[in-house]
């Protein structure tokens, strides 16, 4: 049934997005908390940015697996539950990260004259206007 299909799925995410940020973000959120604001809130910050730029990721990929030709009204349903879902993980990337330049690691005044900076930045617009 596509009810347990989705919980397939949602459960898949949650281990990937948890699994990835464990492996990938531990060493990041170590380096983060060495420079300033406090080694706590550093690391979850650190820890937030992460989760939600990995659970972004993966929540697109679901959506773009159960887009389809025909789709049913339990399909369409999920879907409206995943794009939810991105859009709450989106904030939390876009909050997370604007905290941890701004009030952790090398400060705003670092980022604004990062040429690497703003060329993430403009690849995020891209990806979410496509989206």
């Amino acid at each position: 049934s596509s009810s347990s299909s989705s919980s397939v799925v949602m459960t898949s995410i949650a281990a990937v997005a948890i699994g990835m940020t464990t492996i990938f973000g531990l060493p990041m959120a170590a380096e983060a908390a060495t420079t300033g604001g406090g080694v706590i809130p550093s690391a979850l910050w650190a820890y937030a940015h992460y989760f939600s730029i990995i659970l972004v990721t993966a929540v697109l990929a679901a959506e773009r697996s159960i887009i389809k030709p025909g789709m049913t009204v339990d399909d369409e349903e999920t879907l409206v539950k995943f794009d939810i879902v991105y859009g709450i993980t989106a904030l939390l990337l876009i909050g997370a990260g604007y905290e941890r330049a701004v009030n952790f690691g090398k400060g705003g005044d670092f980022y604004i004259h990062e040429i690497t900076f703003w060329i993430k930045m403009a690849l995020a617009g891209v990806w979410g206007g496509l989206s």
